[in-house]
C-alpha cells in the first residue's frame, strides 16, 4: 500500500527542485519559510486521520492561552466562536471552530483536511490559519477573526443605510479577483466561491474563506465531483451536469459573486427555485 507523504517531503521536494540541491540540509522550519516565499504550488491533503496529523504538524498549537468567549455562528462541522489567543506575549482576536462532538469519522477526517488546505495559503485576500489543536477535548481550528463577518451580511448591511461607494463595491471585486488568481495560480479549485465564503474585516479588507468543498485542479486541469451539496445558483453548466469543476468554474462562481456585490446582496435568480435555473438556463 502507498503511503501518503507528509508535508514535510512535500516541500523538501519543491526546495530541491528549486534549488538544485538535492541533499538539502535545511531544518522543517526553514523549508516551510522556503514553500512560502516561492509559492509552492498546492497539494492534495490526506485521507486518513494519521497521516493528516503529520502533515498538521507544523500547524499545532497548545490550548494554553487560548481563551473562547461568544458564538459568532455554526458552520458545516459545528460552532465557530471568539477567542484571544496569547503568544509570544502578544494577544490576538481569533476565530475558532470546534468539531461538533459526536462527528463521523469522516467528518473528522474532512475538518482536518480544511486545516491542510488553509495552511498551504499565504495572500492578504485569504483568510489566515493560525494554528489547529489536536490534543485538546474538541478538535479547534483557529484562524484570523474577521469582525465584519461575511460579505453577504455585510452586502445587506448597505440596504439598510450603512454607508457605501461605489468604489468600495469595486473594491471587494478587485480583492476577491485577487485572490481567486492567487488561488489559481497554485492549482487550486474552490468550488462554493460566493459572498457568504468571503469574510470582511473592520477595514472593509475581504478574505476567501470556507474551503470545505474545495479541490485541487487534476492534470486534465478539472475535477471530477464526487456528489455532495452543489450550490445550484453560482455553479457553471458543465460542473452542475457533468460534474466537472475548474478554474473557469471558479470564474464562472465569481460572476454570480460579482452579481451580490452590486445588487447589495440579493439572491440570483431569485424568483427561481434550483430546479426551476437548473432547467430553464443550463
Amino acid at each position: 500500500m502507498q503511503v501518503e507523504r507528509s508535508y514535510y517531503d512535500y516541500v523538501r521536494d519543491y526546495y530541491v527542485r528549486k534549488s538544485g540541491n538535492e541533499t538539502p540540509q535545511a531544518s522543517a522550519e526553514g523549508l516551510y519559510e522556503f514553500s512560502r516565499d516561492h509559492d509552492m504550488p498546492f497539494w492534495e491533503p490526506a485521507s486518513v486521520e494519521e497521516e493528516l496529523k503529520k502533515q498538521l504538524t507544523e500547524y499545532t498549537i497548545s490550548p494554553d492561552g487560548l481563551t473562547l468567549s461568544s458564538e459568532l455562528g455554526n458552520g458545516e462541522f459545528g460552532v465557530v466562536r471568539r477567542g484571544v489567543w496569547s503568544v509570544g506575549g502578544e494577544e490576538r482576536e481569533v476565530a475558532v471552530k470546534l468539531l461538533a462532538d459526536g462527528s463521523t469519522e469522516e467528518k473528522r477526517i474532512q475538518f482536518l483536511q480544511e486545516v491542510v488546505i488553509m495552511g498551504q495559503f499565504k495572500h492578504p485576500n485569504v483568510i489566515t490559519l493560525h494554528g489547529v489543536l489536536l490534543e485538546s477535548k474538541q478538535v479547534m481550528i483557529v484562524v484570523e477573526l474577521m469582525k465584519g463577518g461575511n460579505l453577504l451580511d455585510h452586502l445587506c448591511s448597505f440596504k439598510s443605510g450603512a454607508p457605501h461607494t461605489a468604489a468600495l463595491l469595486l473594491s471587494f471585486c478587485r480583492q476577491i479577483a485577487s485572490g481567486m488568481a492567487y488561488l489559481s495560480g497554485k492549482g487550486f479549485i474552490h468550488r462554493d466561491l460566493a459572498a457568504r465564503n468571503i469574510l470582511v474585516s473592520h477595514e472593509e479588507m475581504c478574505k476567501i474563506a470556507d474551503f470545505g468543498m474545495s479541490r485541487a485542479l487534476q492534470d486534465t486541469d478539472y475535477y471530477v465531483s464526487r456528489g455532495g451539496k452543489i450550490p445550484v445558483k453560482w455553479t457553471a453548466p458543465e460542473a452542475l451536469h457533468y460534474k466537472k469543476y475548474s478554474t473557469a468554474s471558479d470564474v464562472w462562481s465569481f460572476g454570480v459573486l460579482m452579481y451580490e456585490i452590486w445588487s447589495l446582496g440579493a439572491s440570483p435568480y431569485f424568483l427561481m427555485t434550483n430546479n426551476e435555473v437548473n432547467h430553464k438556463y443550463f
